[in-house]
């Protein structure tokens, strides 16, 4: 699929190819172009004028309209040093969209404003951002992926419903779903999608590298009036939600050693800390417990203990157990 059938991406580029054409274009010629109907062009153009993108039409040769931009949207900008820095190291954090039609629009953006600084400045530029480094551990690769991004951005854009082919952790054959793609987001270098699952009838999150293929429908969804996905994620700690289990007080303690650590980290909008008298911290969430917040409080090893619940209590023991059974078991080392 290409970029121009997303309807964002399409825009920008209607702006860009307006902007290089002085005479203007028909209709006709841009329907060609993007490989839409005439309807869809006329669409965009009011879509651009609505957004405050002057576009007017004029009468060329034969007497066809031609459509061209009235006033450019952007008007030429300086960038000094620090701004270009700033707009660099923020490129770096798009890596999750990785050949995505934003990606390829900041590349372009970047190498204007290269052009723009001139070699000597350029120069400076490189040595101050050899400074900054950004660890790349856990991220992930979607450069196999580039078509499955497209299409979502699309359906989530267009709120089309889209046939994805999944396969998850534990499955071993993939398997088709029918879902209505909200938004995508991002965490740590990954990318997941965040939609109702037309199968199971409730709000689901697919992570992007096991989504081997997508395709959108012609059918179109409604998108919930009342669905906030800050609040939809906000009861689950991380990426994951599940919606039939209740939201749960956790209560952990966390040890003097590991205190500074915690407390220096935005972990969850609901996060409260309590200082204990020992120097330690009791650090508190409203939230759904899961693996993710299990995998968590694992990671603070000896230094963390789970106060309440009860049953979040009992989980993490059964993870220790079957750590130190492998660890010890003589079954295991063979």
């Amino acid at each position: 699929m290409s970029h121009k059938n997303s309807p964002n991406a399409r825009l920008l580029e209607l702006i860009a190819i307006l902007k290089e054409s002085p005479d203007g274009m028909t209709l006709k010629e841009l329907a060609n172009h993007f490989e839409v109907n005439e309807k869809t062009i006329r669409r965009d153009l009011t879509q651009l004028d609505k957004a405050g993108v002057k576009v007017g039409e004029s009468i060329g040769t034969h007497g066809r309209k031609h459509w061209s931009i009235v006033e450019p949207p952007f008007h030429s900008a300086r960038f000094n040093f620090e701004e270009a820095a700033a707009l660099y190291l923020g490129y770096r954090f798009l890596s999750p969209l990785a050949h995505s039609f934003l990606w390829k629009a900041a590349q372009n953006g970047l190498r204007k404003i290269r052009e723009q600084l001139g070699t000597a400045s350029v120069g400076l530029l490189d040595q101050l951002l050899e400074t900054f480094r950004e660890s790349t551990t856990g991220w992930s690769d979607y450069s196999l992926q580039s078509k499955v991004i497209e299409t979502l951005i699309q359906a989530c854009e267009e709120k089309k419903e889209t046939v994805i082919r999944y396969r998850s952790l534990s499955a071993e054959e993939d398997q088709s779903y029918t879902i209505h793609p909200y938004e995508l987001v991002t965490q740590t270098g990954t990318l997941y999608v965040v939609g109702f699952s037309c199968k199971r009838k409730e709000i689901r999150t697919w992570k992007m590298n096991r989504i081997v293929e997508a395709e959108c429908l012609t059918t179109k969804f409604k998108k919930p009036k009342d669905f906030d996905a800050g609040v939809y994620r906000r009861r689950g700690f991380g990426v994951f939600v599940f919606n039939n289990e209740p939201v749960q007080t956790v209560r952990v303690k966390v040890d003097k050693g590991m205190t500074r650590y915690v407390q220096e980290h935005h972990w969850h909008e609901t996060q409260q800390f309590e200082q204990q008298p020992d120097g330690g911290v009791v650090v508190q969430f409203e939230v759904v417990p899961s693996q993710e917040l299990t995998n968590w409080i694992l990671k603070l090893g000896r230094d963390a203990e789970v106060l309440e619940p009860q049953s979040l209590r009992l989980k993490i023991e059964e993870e220790i157990a079957e750590m130190l059974w492998r660890y010890t078991s003589t079954e295991s080392q063979s």
